[in-house]
């Protein structure tokens, strides 16, 4: 679809800054731009002067900035490049047959289905979750389930697991279109790049990407990454369009590209915050296009202004906006209290239905006497627990202390005087009649002691290290009916201020420290886990103040979650509850938090980014005996080095066009506007993969996979160079024969990569019966088929 506009104006080429200059003195390459222009608005004179006027609209000065000089006509022109749509259409059917093959096997949950299956269940459910990742693409697969009589009940309760009737296909058939959908639109973005009629190269692209046997396993089961591969892909294509539209600015389909880009960005960060990569790539293309636009006289500094503004609302605005519309439909949809509530502040849970926070009442301020939970106020802390198991040796062999995220009567504790009068030493202090005597109200400063309610042993330290930090001290459970020492004794410290009952503690919303009188340590809590003999709980320790300065907002906060006592009256507790603002910061904090601190599971095999250009390793998705389904996550090994030569090349072909250039020598070149959109695409493969070497969380093979699709578009206009170079030798001019021969060699290319796909498809679709079998299969020693 073309729009093409007309002006009547005389003025034209004006400087935008004097307004003065004629277009003798420009620069050629804007001179021929001009020119370019004006042939195309000779044309739609031309056009408007016949005898037949084709259905025209009169553009308004926010559509074309050219009204300011005139009264423009827009033409709509409909033109449909037949060939390139029936690639597209091909394209389309053969991916969904790649990935559709087998698609209800295996029978049973596969790798991180579990996961995803469970969210799925979630929103089908209504009840509130958490993930690290956003909700977009979460939220799709739930609606796929939905549309196709899935109704959240199934367990996904872990791999391996079968789905006997359940609902699941309807799920994976989803995924599996949203990840055949890359492959045509890889096909249209490599046709951007070249920016000619030739099919070679998108076609070489396409059918890279087609056979790529790691992009089809991620693409047939429940999973984000076919979710997010479909965005990234449509924004590269809308990227690469877009950025050689300028002569097109402020049409209608201009407008339309770019608020497509604007919504498939919100997609990619949206589904995964690996998204941000793709926003870096448009940004840069966006920043360079300004750039140029400001170096171009024959644009006035208000059409600029024009430019900024509509890439601004388009490229930033528009996507900010969805993407807080997509967890605003989260928190609307999630509103039932569910297994994430306790990742989140106690102030949150009370917006949540059913929690035991939301709707109910309780005192306001602690006192002497109350019963209460006491939560860590670390992202994603847990409720200060302790249970009737001891330490191991060669630690101290006390109580256990620990952080656990779920509610139970573990998380009670009794709040008492420093020291109480020696007649109450030896007695039930949490059954003391309460009501009978003055309440005296906990004041930031004061001495305490915290009993556990369950065991009746006393929050306790002591200048033992803790298991995991050497340097700071074991936090015990320590004495009997609630008869211990002074190294019970607690000072409690508020944070902040506030303008009435400064220093009262109240429920929920109070932060403060617990200081250790004798040590002067402040209790705090990193979500480091203990191993099977901690039940994998988290460590609560003390850590000395010298060290706390820094870290003390993020594990030495803590906050009253549940309080009751029996001579005190409780009050709604609703008139805490944050606003959606504060909502969404606060999940965002700790779904960042939590993704630094993902580590493996037990016996699970992981990857480095090194790893990945060379297919050093996969992952197994299903279990691993002869008698199982096996599917392996490994990339299409000849595509691979394919798309490892054509990186490697990459370098000397730019040296070797430059010399070429400067030498004034005569060899086959690529045109600059192809070399730029290459340099744009390695850009993109580039942002896609080498941050992971900075990240310090878990890795998999599938994070590579956007990468691998930049790599495809990359090495489809390589391949499709050095073909023509290679037929250049035989034929120096272009003739019938030069394109034969270039077709053979094209089609010699796609049938090395299409052998290739039948050797490795199996990993994909499925490897059953005795493993060597399928010992051809092992091109590397670290592939474990």
């Amino acid at each position: 679809v073309e729009m093409t506009t007309t002006s009547q104006t005389k003025e034209k080429n004006k400087d935008r800054r004097s307004g003065s200059g004629s277009s003798d003195d420009r620069h050629p390459n804007v001179q021929s731009q001009q020119e370019s222009e004006d042939e195309l608005n000779l044309k739609c004179k031309e056009k408007r002067g016949g005898k037949k006027k084709s259905n025209t609209l009169v553009a308004s000065p926010l559509l074309c900035p050219s009204a300011w000089k005139g009264n423009p006509v827009v033409s709509l022109k409909l033109e449909v490049d037949v060939v390139t749509w029936c690639w597209v259409v091909f394209f389309f059917i053969a991916a969904m047959a790649t990935r559709l093959y087998h698609i209800h096997l295996p029978p049973s949950v596969a790798w991180d289905e579990t996961h995803f299956g469970k969210f799925a269940n979630r929103y089908l459910k209504r009840e509130f979750y958490f993930d690290v990742h956003p909700p977009l693409a979460k939220m799709l697969i739930a609606l796929a389930g939905l549309v196709t009589g899935y109704r959240g009940d199934f367990s996904f309760e872990a791999p391996g697991v079968a789905y006997e009737e359940h609902l699941y296909i309807g799920m994976r058939v989803y995924c599996a279109i949203m990840g055949a959908l890359a492959v045509p639109l890889v096909y249209l973005t490599a046709r951007e790049c070249i920016n000619s009629k030739t099919q070679i190269a998108p076609i070489l692209a396409a059918s890279l990407l087609l056979f790529e046997t790691a992009s089809i396993t991620v693409s047939k089961y429940i999973l984000l990454d076919p979710i997010l591969l479909f965005f990234i892909t449509a924004c590269t294509y809308f990227s690469v369009r877009v950025y050689r539209q300028h002569h097109r600015a402020f049409t209608v389909w201009w407008w339309t590209e770019y608020v497509f880009l604007g919504v498939f960005l919100s997609g990619a960060i949206g589904s995964k915050w690996v998204g941000l990569f793709i926003v870096l790539f448009v940004g840069g293309m966006t920043v360079v296009s300004l750039w140029n636009l400001w170096g171009d006289l024959s644009v006035s500094l208000a059409k600029f202004v024009c430019h900024f503004a509509a890439r601004a609302v388009t490229l930033i605005v528009l996507p900010l906006f969805l993407y807080v519309v997509y967890f605003w439909i989260h928190f609307q949809v999630c509103s039932r209290s569910g297994d994430g509530d306790a990742f989140m502040s106690s102030a949150f849970q009370t917006t949540l239905d059913g929690n035991e926070l939301s709707n109910t009442s309780m005192p306001q301020y602690v006192a002497y006497g109350s019963v209460v939970t006491i939560k860590s106020n670390r992202a994603g802390g847990g409720l200060l627990h302790s249970h009737p198991h001891m330490y191991p040796s060669p630690y101290i062999e006390q109580q256990q202390i620990t952080s656990y995220p779920h509610k139970d009567s573990n998380n009670n504790w009794v709040i008492k005087k420093a020291h109480v009068l020696s007649e109450m030493e030896g007695d039930d202090y949490s059954q003391l009649n309460f009501s009978q005597v003055e309440t005296e109200f906990i004041q930031s400063g004061d001495l305490i002691r915290l009993e556990h309610q369950n065991t009746r042993v006393n929050l306790h330290t002591h200048p033992y290290a803790s298991f995991s930090k050497k340097n700071q001290q074991q936090v015990t459970g320590y004495g009997y009916q609630g008869i211990g020492d002074d190294n019970d004794v607690w000072k409690i410290v508020l944070v902040g201020e506030k303008k009435q009952n400064a220093r009262r503690i109240s429920r929920i919303k109070d932060r403060f420290y617990l200081i250790h009188n004798l040590t002067n340590c402040a209790l705090s809590s990193d979500g480091e886990p203990y191993p099977a003999w901690g039940f994998e709980q988290g460590e609560v320790t003390c850590e000395p103040l010298v060290n706390v300065e820094e870290r003390y907002k993020e594990v030495g906060l803590w906050n009253i979650e549940y309080h009751e006592h029996v001579a005190l009256e409780g009050d709604v507790v609703s008139v805490v509850r944050p606003t959606f603002w504060e909502s969404l910061v606060e999940l965002h904090i700790t779904m960042g938090k939590t993704n630094n601190a993902l580590l493996p599971k037990e016996n699970e095999v992981t990857s480095q980014p090194w790893h990945w250009p060379i297919n050093f390793r996969g992952q197994r998705f299903t279990a691993w005996g002869d008698d199982d389904l096996r599917i392996y996550l490994l990339g299409n090994h000849v595509v691979f080095l394919i798309n490892l030569v054509t990186l490697l090349l990459y370098p000397l072909l730019v040296i070797g066009w430059n010399l070429a250039e400067g030498r004034k020598c005569t060899v086959p070149g690529m045109p600059s506007s192809q070399r730029t959109a290459l340099a744009w695409i390695f850009f993109g493969w580039f942002l896609h993969y080498f941050p992971f070497y900075l990240m310090d969380r878990v890795l998999y093979f599938h994070h590579y996979i956007p990468a691998v699709m930049f790599n495809c578009i990359f090495s489809g206009v390589i391949i499709d160079y050095i073909v023509g170079c290679i037929c250049r030798v035989f034929f120096p001019t272009p003739s019938a024969l030069y394109n034969v021969l270039r077709g053979i060699f094209t089609i010699a290319v796609i049938s090395v990569i299409v052998w290739s796909f039948t050797v490795f498809c199996h990993v994909s679709y499925g490897m059953v019966g005795p493993r060597l079998e399928y010992s051809d299969m092992k091109w590397m020693a670290s592939w474990e088929i």
